[in-house]
């Protein structure tokens, strides 16, 4: 639907969710096949000096009958940026809070979290965001974020320092020293033993919580619990590095992770001790995985080998042609194929079903659909 080259590589990307439900009609058109979604992406500058920022941009993308349809290209537009905020450290992952989506949470390469503003009402010099919060707990270069969908202001990171930080902004736990309030950790885990992932939360059992590390192991977390140097389930995930997880958002003991060495897998926190299934079709690291928000059985991967694979695990089992099976596994729902270096990232768009955007290294950002008769 739109690709839009950046000056640098952005390493994150996500859609921004409406805040009243529906979006808004495009400024000034009176046609109804078009609506407005807005995108995050953080821009990367490889060469000391250059700024790296987090962009949000608003992109126009015609609604899902129009999309289907021959004209549909009449209707592709690149992103353009509404407003940015401007920092010295690389962005390696940026969240949205559900409860308030104004909030944007970033993860950087020095540890530190940071919290901006992306209200209208939050700007200073024209486009740039305030900085509402920093949250400095970790030691290193961080790499997981999350925050919690049934507890507001809950925001999980994790990092190079093997440590997992458990905050809470809504806590007014922060000082402000006359700017930017800074606020320490409630709680922080040590379970790994080497670099932390990916961290998690489970979306339906909000003191659960999973992480993933270099360790090649997988652990479950739950706040009940006072200790905070073991987890409560716990099992080697992978021969290699795990780089990713996620929790099914139907179903309450799915979970998905993706492996360094090209590995996805299927878990069942009920028979955690091996993997339930293994998906098969990349040939590179898995650098990022997410289950589909509106449909129970879907998820995608994005992987080194600059594909996107979208799985229906549905279709596990189901048998094949010998010409089917050249198209890869039957649970293989779709591949795209767009990108010529490594996916870093790829977001789900909340108000519009099967379209997706992915981020790579070729400083490309894509914005894509599934076609209809390859749906679910």
């Amino acid at each position: 639907i739109a690709v839009h080259v950046l000056p640098w590589p952005s390493l994150t990307v996500c859609w921004v969710p409406s805040i009243t439900g529906e979006n808004v009609k495009v400024d000034g058109s009176s046609d109804e096949n078009v609506t407005t979604h807005r995108i995050l992406v953080g821009c990367n500058a490889e060469a000391s000096g250059n700024e790296q920022y987090i962009s949000l941009c608003s992109v126009n993308l015609p609604n899902e009958n129009e999309n289907e349809s021959k004209n549909s290209t009449k209707y592709a537009a690149n992103m353009k940026n509404i407003g940015r905020y401007t920092q010295r450290s690389t962005i390696q992952r940026m969240k949205i809070m559900p409860q308030r989506p104004e909030l944007v949470a970033s993860i950087t390469a020095s540890g530190d979290v940071i919290i901006i503003n992306t209200g209208d009402a939050n700007r200073e010099n024209g486009n740039e965001f305030k900085l509402e919060l920093t949250l400095k707990g970790h030691t290193n270069e961080g790499y997981g974020l999350d925050w919690s969908s049934k507890n507001k202001g809950r925001l999980l990171s994790s990092c190079e320092d093997t440590v997992i930080c458990l905050w809470d902004i809504e806590s007014n736990g922060g000082k402000s020293g006359g700017i930017v309030a800074e606020i320490n950790p409630v709680r922080r885990f040590r379970g790994h033993k080497k670099s932390v992932g990916d961290v998690r939360w489970h979306h339906r059992e909000e003191h659960v919580f999973g992480s993933v590390s270099d360790d090649c192991m997988l652990a479950l977390w739950d706040t009940r619990v006072s200790g905070d140097n073991v987890p409560s389930q716990q099992t080697k995930g992978h021969d290699s590095d795990i780089n990713c997880l996620d929790f099914s958002k139907f179903d309450d003991n799915y979970l998905v992770t993706g492996g360094g060495n090209s590995t996805v897998y299927l878990w069942d926190r009920r028979r955690l001790k091996s993997k339930t299934h293994e998906f098969k079709h990349h040939s590179g690291g898995i650098l990022q995985l997410h289950w589909c928000p509106f449909q129970r059985n879907v998820f995608c991967t994005s992987s080194e080998d600059t594909k996107v694979c979208i799985w229906d695990i549905d279709k596990i089992g189901i048998e094949q042609t010998p010409e089917e099976a050249l198209d890869g596994a039957p649970e293989l729902l779709f591949l795209h194929s767009g990108h010529t270096e490594a996916v870093f990232d790829v977001s789900w768009n909340p108000d519009q079903d099967w379209t997706l955007a992915s981020t790579a290294e070729d400083n490309v950002v894509q914005i894509w659909s599934v076609a209809m008769p390859i749906r679910a």
